[in-house]
Formats: structure tokens, sequence, C-alpha cells
């Protein structure tokens, strides 16, 4: 056993076998991923790692399943499946590449559109397959029962889809209340948000009023249509609520601030330039690095670092970038429009919106118009896009504890938004020489642009 004194949780023990994954390179190279990226050079304490947050959502993963194999016997939740709930929320977040969704959401999609096929949920079930290889680490004393547990925990970090192999589908449907703890789909309510929503607004400084603790503790499975679902007493409905507004306040206020996202596009501009130079993280590419998970163990923060060190010619365009992130000398944020999710196709493409906008400003022509404009679309939503995710979550009532039903918003409150997510279109301005230009350009595309 191990015990991890946590600013958030307190106490956190784990078994022997979490610690046999925590203590391997792969595990420990999340200490070198912050968890909130770029947002740490707007907020000083969003200085956090991965490393961290997964210990967190580990401890409340273990902590919900026991609550539920305490309770509810019938469920027949066996030690087992304790184990495999644990462990995927220890090993979620293993797939992350360099400052979190900068390199997966963004610095991916730039190159090819590589995030299309790959995203770092696949990352996470590939090193956590490299690590019970690698350091030949056993689930089970049982080869069979070993491949069927490692099979579990990777379902559970990334669901298999409608569509999916039918083996997963039926590996699922034994008990599919287990794979709604780290990674739910459905919903979007699972103790991965539970512990980074906690933790941000610790080390964010801000209030964070949904209660976990208390959500957790009137959390029961009940059947659904056939389905053994993971539903809450009626009385929680607020608190539900309560929890998507802090992921929009979140995304709003930190997560996709107007700093953090100018850092988010210099970054990944020097990737860019980097890698058409030649730069390589052992003999990988940094948009293919992510094929070898030897060499992805030692891709993490420090690539910055390895970039200024460079000796490649044709290196300088990049280390000019990060030299103006050290110095704080940031694209200039010009402006930004909110567009609503019924017009999302006038922010689907942003080069084009740049390009409108330059032209616009009659920036040089003889200038690469995304040399001197930039542009990035922010997502603000409850977490599945224009639908209110409450109403996929199931409630009971304390006269009828296995009974399910759903609890319509007006229920709850005639104050509840209507609209459930919006895009912010954010615009920057790389060269301040013609900062003035470009804010008067994008003034004028932005009137035009619904």
């Amino acid at each position: 056993m191990k015990i991890f004194n946590d600013p958030v949780h307190g106490t956190m023990i784990f078994p022997p076998k979490l610690v046999e994954v925590i203590d391997t390179p792969q595990f420990q190279r999340l200490r070198n991923i912050k968890q909130l990226g770029t947002t740490y050079h707007v907020y000083p304490g969003a200085s956090h790692n991965r490393f961290e947050h997964s210990l967190g959502t580990a401890h409340l993963a273990g902590k919900f399943i026991r609550m539920l194999q305490l309770n509810q016997p019938e469920l027949d939740i066996t030690e087992d499946d304790v184990l495999c709930v644990e462990i995927a929320g220890l090993c979620h977040d293993l797939g992350h590449g360099p400052f979190s969704h900068m390199f997966d959401q963004m610095f991916l999609s730039a190159v090819d559109g590589k995030n299309e096929q790959w995203q770092h949920e696949q990352g996470s079930c590939d090193m956590f397959d490299y690590i019970l290889r690698t350091h030949n680490i056993k689930l089970s004393k049982c080869d069979e029962r070993h491949t069927k547990m490692a099979k579990m925990i990777k379902l559970m970090i990334k669901p298999p889809k409608k569509n999916g192999p039918q083996e997963d589908r039926d590996l699922v449907k034994e008990k599919p209340f287990l794979y709604e703890i780290i990674s739910n789909e459905r919903n979007k309510v699972d103790v991965d948000k539970w512990d980074y929503f906690a933790r941000d607004c610790h080390q964010l400084g801000i209030r964070n009023s949904f209660d976990h603790e208390r959500f957790m503790r009137l959390c029961r499975v009940i059947e659904v249509d056939g389905v053994k679902t993971i539903c809450a007493h009626q009385k929680e409905s607020k608190n539900l609520y309560e929890m998507f507004h802090i992921r929009a306040a979140l995304h709003k206020r930190a997560y996709q601030h107007r700093i953090s996202s100018a850092v988010n596009l210099m970054i990944c501009d020097a990737f860019i330039s980097a890698e058409k130079n030649g730069f390589c993280v052992g003999e990988y590419k940094m948009s293919e690095v992510m094929e070898d998970m030897k060499t992805y163990t030692d891709f993490d923060d420090n690539i910055i670092d390895r970039i200024m060190q460079s000796k490649l010619a044709g290196m300088e365009k990049s280390q000019d970038i990060l030299k103006r992130v050290k110095s704080r000398d940031f694209y200039r944020f010009v402006g930004s429009k909110i567009i609503p999710l019924s017009q999302k196709e006038k922010c689907d493409d942003r080069k084009a919106i740049a390009e409108k906008i330059a032209n616009i400003a009659g920036l040089p022509s003889d200038r690469n118009v995304h040399e001197l404009v930039a542009v990035n679309v922010a997502k603000f939503d409850y977490g599945m896009k224009h639908k209110n995710p409450c109403d996929e979550f199931y409630f009971y009532a304390k006269e009828k504890p296995n009974v399910a039903f759903k609890v319509k918003s007006e229920e709850v409150s005639e104050m509840l938004p209507k609209v459930y997510g919006e895009y912010e279109i954010q615009v920057f301005c790389k060269d301040k020489v013609y900062e003035k230009k470009v804010k008067e350009a994008f003034k004028t595309w932005a009137e035009n642009v619904l």
C-alpha cells in the first residue's frame, strides 16, 4: 500500500497493483505535463500536473465503486471489478501529449488533420498496454482473467461506439454501470470531471459549488430499459446542473481564456515550424511520435526546452516564437465574436476567417496572411454540444429507490439556460505593427458575419 497526501481529497491510499503502475516511467511522465496546459500563463496557481489529477481520479473511482459495492451487494461487484475501475481512473490520461489538449486538439489537427484518427484516449489505451507488457504487470494470476481485465480497463477509458466491435459491446453489457464511472459517454457525469473540477478550482482560486461527495453518496444502480445504469436521488438534480455550470464557467474563465489561447497558438506554431524543419523526438516527427510508446514516454512539456536548444538549421522561427512566450510578448488579442451553435458552419474554417480579416485590413501582399493573423474557435457547452446532458440522466425517489425516471429542466428551475452551448471566435494579430489595422478589420468583419 502507498499513501499520498492530496490537497483536494486528503489521504489517498492505493493498493500494491496500482503502486506498480504508478512507479513506472510511463506514469511518472505525467508529472511533466501540466493539467491545464498554457493556463499557467494566466493563473499562477495552475501549476498542477496530470499526475496528481490521475491519482485523484483513481481515488474517487475506488471510493465510488466501493460505495456501490457496499450499498447494493446484489450488483455482484467483485474485487477484480474494483481494481479495474481504480486502474482505469489511474490510467485514463496516460495518452496526453505536451500541454495537454494543445497537442491533440490544436497541433494534430493543423498537421494533416491527424486528430480525426487519433485522440488521447487511444494513446492512454496504447500506453497502458505498453506498461503491462514492458513491466510484466499481471492483473490476475490467471492469464485469461488478466486479458479480460485489461480489456475492461481500456473500455472504461475509451468506451466502445454503438457500431464498435461486438466483442467489446458484449463485455460492457455484463456490468454496464462499471463503464459509466471513468468516462461516461451517455451523459458526461463521471469521476474524471469530479476530480478536475475540484482540483482546478482549488488551484485557480475559483469557488467550486458542485458537491461530488454528496452526489456520489446518493447514487445507486437501477435498471433502465434493461440496462443497469447509475442514477441519483431526485433532490440532486440542482447539484447536477451546478456541475455542468461549473464546467462551462471554467472553460469561460480559465481553460479558453484569450491569453491561454494566444499561448496555445504560439506553441502550436512553434511545433509546426519545428516539424517542417526536421525536428524529431527520437526517430519520429512530433505528429507521429504516438506510434511508438517507448519514444512517447519521453514526450512531455519539456519538449519546449529541446526545441530551444536544438542546433538544427531552420529552427530560428520556432525558437523566436518560444522566446516571445517566455518574455510574455504574446500574439495580440484584437476581438471575439459569439456564434450560436446553430451557425457552427460560420466558424468551421479558421484559415478562411483569418484571410477575410487580413484582406479587409489590407495587410501587405508579400506577407503570408497566417503569419500575421490567427484565429481560435473556443467551444463552450455543457459537454454534449447543443444538448442538455441532464436530460440524459436518470433519478430515483426515496419511496421508490428501484424506479428510475428523468427530471425535466422546468421542474428544477425556470431560470436554467434555454441554450446549452455557443462558439466564440477569438482573433489575434501575430505582429504588433499591424495590431490596429487588424483590430479595425475584425470589427468590420464581425458586424457582417451573422
